[in-house]
Order: C-alpha cells, then sequence, then structure tokens
C-alpha cells in the first residue's frame, strides 16, 4: 500500500502537467472540428515591442475584440533566428491553441541582438467559431527604448442630424508614424475613421439625438506602442438657425458650414426654400480675408475708400475695408505683380499655404517650436512654415498619411469652413482651459 501511495504522489504532478496543456495549449484540430455557428471575431493585427534580449509579453488586451476572443490558434511562428515563442517553458508549434485566461504565459524571447522584425500569425476562437483570416502580430526588436505616445482630450460640437469632422491629437517622443483605434464606442452615434489611415475621422449622430456624447480612443505608434486612452467629447446641439445645405448630406464640413451661418461668417446661396453652399467651390483671397477677419470678431474696420495696394481698384468696395484693417493688423502683406508692385490679388484662389498664415495672424495662434517633420517640407514656403506647424499641431490642418501638408493645394469653401471652425475649437478651448498644455491628457 506504501508503495501504491508513492506511485500516487508522484503521478499527481504529471497529471496535473497534462491538466493544464489540456486546459490551455490544445491541439488546433479540437477546435475545428465538431463546432460552427455564429459569427467570425474580427481581431486587428497589431504590434509589440521589447530591446533586444528582453521578452516580448502579451495580454488578453492585446486581442480585444468583439465577441469577446476566447482563445487563439497559432498558424505561423515568428523566424527561428530572431528568437522563438513559448507557452510557460515549452516552445510553441503550429497548431496549438492558447486560451485567452493564460494568454500571459506566451511570451517570445529574442535571440538577436541586433534591431530587426518578425511575426507570427494566428486565428481568433469565440464561441466556439474560429476566424478564417489569420492575424499578423509584428514583433519589433529595438536596440533602444521607445516611448508611447501621448494622445490628447477633443472637444467637438455638432447639430442634430449632421455629421461633424474631426483630427485625432497625439504626440510621439520618438517621432514614430501614429495611428488611431476606437476604444470606447459613442452612445448617441457613430465614429468612421479616414480609410486613408490619417488622423481624421467623422462623427455621426444618430437621428434626431441632441445632448452630450463621448467616445474614448488610443494613439499606436509603428512599434506597437499604445497610449493612455483620451476622451473625445461631443456636443450635439439644435441650431440657432434655419440653414441647412441641400447639397452637403453626409459632408464631413456641413456642421462647419452651419456654424458659419450662425455667427454671419459665411451663408451660402439660397434657392427657393433650400440652402446651398457649394462646398468644392474654390475660396480666393480677398473671400477668406473677410471669413477669417469675422470670425475672429475684428469689427475695428478702416473706414477707407482706397487700399494702398496697387490692384486696389480691382477689390470691391465692399471688401475693402476688410482688406485695408487686415493690412494694418499685419495679418496680410500682398504679393509682387508682374510690374513688381504690392498687390492683393483679391480674385485668386487662395492656397492652404496662404490661407494657414492669414489665420494664424487673424486668431493670434502663439507659435509652437517646430518638432514634426513632414515629407514635403522642402515644398513649404519659409513665409508659411510656421504657421503651418502651429495650425498641424493643433488639428486646425491634417497631415496626410505620408506626413505631406499639401500647403500648394486650393481651398474650397468646404475646407474654408473646416479651417475656420477648428481654429475657433482652438481658441475657445485655450481661453476656457488656460493653454496649450491643458490639451494634454
Amino acid at each position: 500500500m506504501k508503495e501504491i501511495a508513492k506511485i500516487a504522489r508522484r503521478a499527481v504532478p504529471f497529471f496535473l502537467l497534462c491538466a493544464f496543456a489540456v486546459l490551455f495549449i490544445t491541439p488546433a484540430s479540437a477546435f475545428l472540428f465538431g463546432f460552427g455557428g455564429g459569427d467570425e471575431t474580427a481581431v486587428s493585427a497589431f504590434s509589440k515591442n521589447a530591446v533586444s534580449n528582453e521578452a516580448i509579453t502579451f495580454e488578453a488586451g492585446d486581442f480585444a475584440a468583439k465577441p469577446a476572443v476566447d482563445s487563439i490558434i497559432i498558424t505561423s511562428l515568428p523566424d527561428s533566428e530572431t528568437g522563438v515563442l513559448k507557452f510557460a517553458s515549452q516552445d510553441v508549434q503550429t497548431g496549438y491553441v492558447v486560451s485567452m485566461s493564460a494568454i500571459e504565459g506566451l511570451k517570445f524571447y529574442p535571440s538577436a541582438a541586433d534591431e530587426t522584425t518578425t511575426s507570427f500569425t494566428f486565428l481568433p476562437i469565440s464561441g466556439g467559431v474560429t476566424g478564417t483570416d489569420p492575424v499578423t502580430v509584428t514583433l519589433h526588436l529595438l536596440t533602444k527604448e521607445n516611448s508611447a505616445p501621448v494622445a490628447r482630450n477633443l472637444e467637438l460640437k455638432t447639430y442634430k442630424n449632421i455629421a461633424v469632422t474631426g483630427s485625432f491629437s497625439a504626440i510621439d517622443p520618438d517621432g514614430d508614424t501614429l495611428t488611431y483605434q476606437i476604444v470606447e464606442k459613442p452612445a448617441r452615434g457613430e465614429v468612421i475613421l479616414a480609410d486613408d489611415g490619417t488622423a481624421a475621422f467623422v462623427y455621426k449622430p444618430y437621428e434626431n439625438k441632441t445632448g452630450k456624447d463621448s467616445f474614448t480612443y488610443t494613439a499606436v505608434d509603428s512599434v506597437g506602442n499604445v497610449s493612455e486612452s483620451a476622451i473625445v467629447n461631443i456636443k450635439i446641439d439644435k441650431a440657432r438657425t434655419s440653414v441647412t445645405y441641400s447639397d452637403m448630406e453626409d459632408n464631413p464640413a456641413h456642421a462647419a458650414a452651419i456654424r458659419l451661418a450662425e455667427m454671419e461668417v459665411f451663408t451660402g446661396e439660397a434657392l427657393g426654400d433650400q440652402y446651398f453652399f457649394h462646398p468644392d467651390t474654390q475660396v480666393t483671397r480677398g473671400s477668406f480675408v473677410v471669413m477669417a477677419l469675422t470670425a475672429a470678431g475684428i469689427t475695428d474696420l478702416s473706414q477707407v475708400s482706397a487700399t494702398g495696394f496697387a490692384d486696389d481698384g480691382t477689390i470691391p468696395s465692399w471688401m475693402r475695408p476688410y482688406v485695408a484693417t487686415a493690412l494694418k493688423s499685419g495679418i496680410i502683406k500682398g504679393v509682387f505683380d508682374d510690374e513688381g508692385e504690392i498687390a492683393f490679388s483679391a480674385d485668386a484662389p487662395i492656397t492652404f499655404a496662404e490661407a494657414a498664415v492669414i489665420l494664424n495672424r487673424a486668431m493670434g495662434f502663439t507659435d509652437v517650436t517646430p518638432a514634426a517633420v513632414y515629407t514635403d517640407e522642402a515644398m513649404i514656403p519659409a513665409w508659411a512654415y510656421q504657421a503651418a506647424y502651429n495650425l498641424e499641431s493643433t488639428g486646425v490642418i491634417i497631415a496626410d498619411r505620408t506626413g505631406s501638408l499639401n500647403l500648394t493645394r486650393l481651398v474650397t469653401r468646404g475646407d474654408a469652413a473646416e479651417m475656420i471652425t477648428a481654429a475657433l475649437d482652438v481658441v475657445e478651448a485655450r481661453e476656457t482651459s488656460g493653454g496649450l498644455l491643458s490639451w494634454f491628457k
């Protein structure tokens, strides 16, 4: 009997290990047969990183999805020359299943001391349903620490049944390219992310909803570091104007256009009982100056019959007080014409570079020390760089996915509406919160 008891005691650890393996690491065939029904769980590809020779660890939040992931099937392994993927002390093999309840036991141990990148793939399992599209996990092995980005809290305003454009905002200490992901969805509307991967997004309130709404997001850098969550607070108002535009349904600039009408900055064309904004119409230099000064509340207009510009005679009489005031205030300086004289060119289409300078000066933005490097930096005029950086750093203008500002583009009415209202939001936030640093979480 003593011998039997001894054998039993020795067998206990073995049976526990077997039970552990059955619970947490299971051959994929157990999940590929005999299960079905329901919808697949969509899990996004993600990245992780560590300084070389430090293990890369995982947690359930890395595999977040709705419905929740129960377990994953490993479908391909990292390059063996870069390291090994282990669960506890066991080398993970292709086709094995790891339960989410034990995912912290999954680790990648690098063998390469140099900076390199590798990856593995998996299929998610949720409610007995196995996904069909492998999800890639990219592993970055670094030679030095890489810090996580910092995402900013944001404020948005829109109107009942009107979509509004916003821009995620974050800084990365290492200058890495950032992408963004929604953590908690809004309750009174939906968020639509830009197809091109830029920071732009559209918030669309549900039908007839008003009041306050919010959602949270994170910024993710190119090596997988994730920021703390930041909140986007949204106020859905009833418009204080009867103006809505028939040609701007589902246009992300619609809310901005209505706000300009509310403020009597600019109202589109009325035809019968309908209004039309013509959002793709190009804006002239003269029109943008009038809109910028009106939005900024600059009402002390010079009562002049001449502006002093060489082409003064071509400037409409109603526009001259605005132009003269802008010149006197240093908001505009004019351009050299073919004869070498300084002209205003009121009817010329305005570029984003010119609009950025005018808006920056009219709104009184404080200069921010440039930190970002734009891919089209060589194309940015020296006279526009500081203004463009001030506006880009506060989300008034947005760099595209390649990091280009594209300041040579011509400004449309839709662009002007979004730029001006975004600048007003920045000014209001500064006055309410007490400065730039308060915009950070």
